[in-house]
């Protein structure tokens, strides 16, 4: 299973959004039952369940079922750590977007970005790499304050509004999306496949404004080594499952790929997870056995294109794949409006 831990900084802002609405942090944390002092430490990391009790929390006592919104569009930077700088230093919007996606996993471990470009719009998407992550089931707070704040930063970075053109939620459309359409500029798809903000294409060649290329290299060396320091305390398997539904993007990842993305040479990758009680094969089946059932719970996912993401060379072979995870067939897991290929 991958590791489902979220920005302590993150966690911080859901205490300050709540207190200006009068609720005191330390009634908030009892209340969540979440220790104030968890949530100190410069680049700390909380588990999934922390962070879910916080926002429900924090939604029950301030009475605003909008509150992910504001804190998105209130966000600030020093949100996002260690991050924030490497992005500031970056040449280019698009390259700022990559290394947000790339360094990702210090923020939320259990959520991929992805950032695509098709035609005159670029989307950026977050994908959740766990069904058991907080995230992945009823998890509007978060989600929706995650895209208002990438919409929110990005205009910051290249010193203009971000020119938004559709977004996408998973969860149900609320009461009143009058907040939605005031912080993203549009109405949202809600109950769709995936949560992302699309946007202008032609914004990635915008440049950062201020940014300091010297500056680069040493705020991003410091990322990499605290990138290392979570691995590390994650475990080789852990890292190994992360880095895998990283690099899965309709063929499996090799253990050549995965052991040069952990700086390890495959038979030290071998060993490790040997010790572990695990294997290379075992890491590539629990990922995409979870990335199956999750992909298999959008209602516009097809069987055969979960096939085909997850490496399969063909439908046969996923649905025997599937049997042996879980006693059932992948038609039986499908949402009702999944095609039935």
């Amino acid at each position: 299973m991958s590791v489902d831990k979220v920005s302590a900084a993150f966690l911080r802002d859901v205490v300050w959004i709540a207190a200006s609405r009068g609720v005191a942090p330390a009634q908030l944390c009892a209340r969540a039952g979440v220790d104030l002092e968890s949530l100190s430490a410069p680049d700390g990391m909380l588990a999934g369940r922390v962070a879910s009790a916080l926002w429900e929390a924090a939604v029950e006592a301030t009475g605003d079922p909008d509150l992910g919104l504001a804190l998105g569009a209130a966000a600030h930077p020093a949100s996002l750590g260690l991050v924030a700088p490497v992005l500031a230093h970056a040449p280019d919007l698009r390259s700022a977007l990559a290394k947000l996606a790339r360094y990702s996993r210090l923020l939320l471990s259990a959520v991929a970005l992805e950032l695509s470009v098709r035609g005159p719009r670029a989307k950026l998407a977050l994908r959740v790499l766990s069904p058991s992550s907080y995230l992945a089931g009823d998890a509007r707070q978060p989600i929706e304050c995650t895209l208002a704040a990438s919409v929110v930063l990005t205009s910051r970075l290249i010193g203009r509004p971000l020119s938004v053109r559709a977004v996408s939620l998973r969860h149900a459309r609320p009461t009143s999306v009058a907040a939605h359409v005031r912080v993203f500029g549009v109405e949202p798809r809600f109950g769709a496949p995936l949560d992302a903000v699309e946007f202008d294409a032609a914004a990635l060649d915008a440049p950062v404004l201020f940014a300091a290329p010297a500056q680069l290299l040493l705020h991003e060396g410091r990322v990499r080594a605290a990138l290392e320091r979570s691995a590390e305390l994650g475990g080789v398997r852990a890292r190994a499952h992360a880095a895998v539904a990283e690099l899965l993007r309709g063929d499996a990842p090799s253990m050549n790929a995965v052991a040069r993305r952990l700086a390890l040479s495959p038979r030290s990758l071998q060993r490790a997870l040997a010790e572990e009680g695990s294997s290379f094969r075992a890491v590539v089946d629990d990922v995409r056995k979870e990335l199956a059932l999750a992909h298999l719970a959008a209602p516009e996912a097809s069987i055969a294109q979960v096939a085909l993401l997850l490496g399969f060379s063909e439908p046969r072979a996923f649905h025997r794949a599937f049997k042996r995870w879980t006693g059932g067939t992948p038609r039986a897991h499908a949402a009702p409006r999944a095609g039935s290929d």
